[in-house]
């Protein structure tokens, strides 16, 4: 709407010009024959006629050619009528003065040429009593406005739809639910002013628990012991997998997390570990001992490392993570967000359940697409999807009390 506004700006200030349209008569007063009056509708745009014209309005000789041209193409002449013995003519120019003043020089000018053509009838015509005046017959600046701001208003919902289907990002709960998997959704129910942190809210934290027994509801067959965790949402959720093992691990379970993000590993960072001690040294040191971070919680970070893929091919790991896989409640697998390692990781039997993390807003629906698109049809059951709704809402205030008037006894 803002586009079309401007363009009517643009349009009406400079392009487009006002047409005004100048009207008058020519009155037979002197009881000129009928068979001779029509004939003036003829006389008016005569070269001779014309050129009267131009000479009244003093146009130079250079120009007057051009100029009887132009004022031909603006003249339009109505039939003589008999019951009102008047004939009308009128002139369009983009300015109010100037068909004034050519339609009057016309009108005089094509008197006076019948005249010269028919001695008989001086005196007995002219031109009505009453000024011409010249009215705007263009269309309205409000009306113009009116049509490009609508255009406008097409062209930014057809726009909207093209990015709608192209960038468009998560944004309601039936998003998820048309991928026809399993999903949650953690409700954080921000209010403008909210000053903790996003990942320490009450809701946060509670719907983390919430999210892990809503795991457990879909892995039927068996508990759900090797989950991985990829966050495809915002970076405050990058690692979601430690956020939801901590969670975990004060109700109790033993869980240890496994960094399995080898281009940007965060573990270490997150909990200030000694790097030496990362989940590839299992190529040239065999099994490695994680760090203990509290009773229940143990993480294995990782380092970084050139050939991800054709890492988490190895027998090796396999080895280790189904070796932990005895030793814990769970064990959690962040996973790198890049679509082709989640199919490695099912392929090679290394994951009981993919928990895919998203953030309204924050994830675009082609990314989960995508990621969702290169796990192989045979393993779609074992995907779960959770959205986090970290928008800022208005806050409702509550309706003040309502005092009913006491009861007179």
């Amino acid at each position: 709407m803002i586009v079309g506004l401007v363009l009517a700006v643009i349009y009406t200030q400079f392009l487009v010009k006002p047409t005004f349209k100048a009207s008058g008569n020519i009155e037979n007063i002197g009881g000129v024959s009928e068979t001779i009056m029509p004939s003036i509708t003829l006389v008016v745009t005569e070269q001779e006629t014309l050129e009267k014209v131009v000479n009244k309005m003093n146009i130079p000789n250079a120009s007057q050619a051009e100029e009887i041209e132009k004022i031909r193409s603006g003249i339009n002449v109505g039939n003589y009528s008999a019951t009102t013995l008047k004939i009308n003519i009128s002139y369009k120019s983009s300015s109010k003065d100037d068909a004034e003043l050519v339609l009057n020089n016309i009108i005089d000018a094509t008197i006076e040429r019948f005249i010269e053509l028919n001695p008989e009838t001086e005196g007995r015509l002219r031109k009505q009593q009453t000024p011409i005046l010249a009215e705007n017959v263009g269309v309205s600046n409000v009306v113009i406005y009116i049509e490009f701001i609508f255009i406008g208003a097409i062209f930014g919902i057809v726009v909207g739809i093209t990015g709608d289907l192209i960038k468009r990002r998560l944004l309601f709960e039936t998003d998820l639910k048309e991928y026809d998997l399993p999903y949650n959704v953690i409700d954080l129910s921000l209010e403008k002013g909210d000053v903790i942190p996003q990942i320490e809210t009450e809701e946060f934290l509670n719907g983390l628990l919430v999210l892990l027994d809503k795991l457990e509801g879909t892995v039927k067959e068996k508990k759900a012991e090797v989950i991985g965790i990829v966050n495809l949402g915002y970076e405050t959720y990058d690692t979601f997998s430690a956020l939801l093992a901590e969670q975990v691990a004060k109700i109790g379970f033993n869980v240890l997390v496994i960094d399995l993000d080898l281009e940007h590993p965060r573990l270490s960072d997150l909990y200030n570990l000694d790097a030496k001690r990362s989940v590839t040294n299992i190529l040239t040191a065999g099994e490695i001992k994680p760090y203990k971070i509290n009773e229940n919680l143990d993480v294995l970070p990782s380092t970084s490392y050139m050939f991800p893929a054709r890492f988490l091919k190895d027998e090796r790991l396999n080895k280790l993570i189904r070796t932990q896989q005895t030793k814990y409640d769970y064990v959690f697998l962040n996973v790198p967000t890049i679509d082709y390692y989640a199919p490695l990781l099912f392929n090679f039997d290394l994951l009981d359940l993919l928990l895919i993390n998203t953030s309204f807003e924050g994830t675009k629906i082609k990314t989960i697409d995508n990621y969702i698109g290169n796990v192989d049809y045979e393993n779609r059951f074992k995907l779960f999807l959770n959205g986090i709704d970290s928008r800022t809402k208005r806050k409702v205030l509550p309706h003040p009390p309502h005092n009913k008037p006491e009861k007179v006894e």
